[in-house]
């Protein structure tokens, strides 16, 4: 998708899929932010942040860049922990850093599914599935 195409919403009360794209990133940069034991709104700022310039292919691949980037980054800080830090409390309500992680393949499965939906809603299938 070119970076135009990737900032089009397929309609109202849609998200683009450039939206979506920053969308992921940000929860798992929160999630990482947290563990660090930084609220995450105070370095990230608001959830859903706007498209810097919804003409930039440098700003479009720079955000892709960074969903690949972090979503690295969270898989080795996983895959670091063992099982009983799996089981540790992550937050304040209680939840497990485990169930916080199933949360955000969750998340992220779901996010997917909507960026190849709004492709497809806009008309810009994919070449392979």
């Amino acid at each position: 998708m070119t970076a135009e195409q990737a900032a089009q919403s397929p309609g109202e009360k849609f998200n683009s899929p450039w939206a979506i794209v920053r969308h992921m990133t940000y929860w798992m940069e929160a999630v990482m932010l947290r563990h660090q034991g930084i609220t995450p709104g105070t370095k990230l700022g608001e959830d859903w942040l706007p498209i810097p310039d919804p003409t930039s292919e440098e700003s479009w691949e720079a955000d892709k860049v960074r969903l690949k980037q972090v979503t690295l980054e969270l898989a080795d800080l996983v895959r670091s922990w063992d099982v009983g830090t799996l089981n540790e409390p992550y937050t304040k309500s209680g939840n497990s850093r485990r169930q916080v992680i199933q949360g955000v393949i969750g998340h992220n499965c779901y996010h997917t599914n909507e960026i190849i939906s709004s492709r497809h809603m806009l008309g810009f299938w994919l070449e392979q599935t």
